[in-house]
């Protein structure tokens, strides 16, 4: 099993680690499958074990992607004892200094500083670094995500299988897979059999389009973490996610910090309906009624929403 990373940022893999590939913030309705798929694969060995046998079941991320994995993978018929073998190649554990993962500390701290100024230099002492390479245990599927979500590369999972009409079934020891990364094809090139399995028939799995599956079916408020949003930020999603302004316009102050969200809604207007009554409260709002005919057919509310 072979992977490849030009650079690696221990600081931002552990707080992805620490807040998703960890912590278990998802649930069944965010998987995308049936309880029936998720109890059948579970008995075959296919997931991972829960923390605590008298809850309902709860998942991290990378639990999450893994498990559309498999559903991509079924639908090629790549039967359930293979996908076992390969659950075991792609989680098998590994220190970072064993993955050869190299920890520049002026690299890290360089980056870090671009989006955190104030990131103080003697927490990244030599020390910590070597601690973190030899205690810190993670897999090649791991990394992978890391590689998707903090660096946004381009990733496949290449299986070499012998497909046929029916399910396939190969041990691990029949198995063989690479991770391609596209913006990497030179450097990959260099390092001895990383390209083996392409010499046989192979399944390629796009890890972008699986990741983006995971995105569009998990809870955004859950997700929400991973892209480092502000609670300012978080507001502004949720307001485009309710499907109900004609336009959604955000204001920023001197410091450049998002300051006010400026909504547009349209509304069919009750005759009944006394004026006071279309006004919200809590906001700066500005009403503007359109009439045909002599008709008052709807108005139009703009609302100033303080971040």
């Amino acid at each position: 099993m072979y992977t490849y990373m030009k650079k690696f940022n221990i600081i931002d893999f552990k707080s992805l680690r620490d807040s998703y590939l960890i912590a278990k913030p998802f649930s069944l309705e965010d998987t995308g499958i049936t309880h029936r798929e998720l109890i059948h694969w579970d008995e075959k060995g296919l997931l991972f074990a829960k923390s605590d046998i008298n809850k309902w079941r709860r998942f991290n991320l990378v639990e999450l992607t893994w498990i559309r994995i498999i559903s991509n993978l079924r639908k090629l018929n790549v039967g359930l004892k293979t996908l076992a073998a390969i659950k075991q190649q792609l989680f098998k554990e590994f220190s970072l200094d064993e993955l050869g993962l190299n920890l520049n500390r002026e690299e890290i701290i360089k980056e870090v500083k671009e989006y955190d100024p104030s990131f103080e230099e003697s927490f990244l002492d030599q020390q910590f670094l070597k601690q973190a390479l030899e205690e810190i245990k993670t897999s090649v599927f791991e990394i992978t995500l890391f590689n998707l979500f903090l660096q946004h590369q381009t990733l496949s999972l290449i299986i070499s299988l012998k497909l046929d009409s029916e399910e396939v079934e190969k041990t691990e020891d029949e198995i063989f897979m690479t991770i391609i990364n596209f913006e990497m094809l030179e450097e990959q090139l260099k390092i001895p059999n990383y390209f083996d399995p392409l010499s046989k028939s192979f399944i390629s799995v796009s890890l972008n389009s699986i990741l983006e599956d995971v995105l569009c079916k998990a809870s955004l408020i859950k997700l929400s973490n991973l892209y480092m949003l502000t609670k300012e930020e978080k507001t502004v999603i949720e307001l485009i996610r309710e499907k109900k302004y004609k336009s959604v316009t955000v204001k920023f102050n001197k410091e450049v910090r998002p300051d006010f969200a400026i909504t547009i809604e349209e509304k069919k207007i009750n005759p009944a309906s006394r004026v006071l009554d279309l006004f919200s409260k809590h906001a700066y709002e500005t009403i503007e009624v359109k009439t045909q005919d002599g008709k008052i057919m709807y108005f139009q509310n703009t609302t100033k929403i303080k971040l």
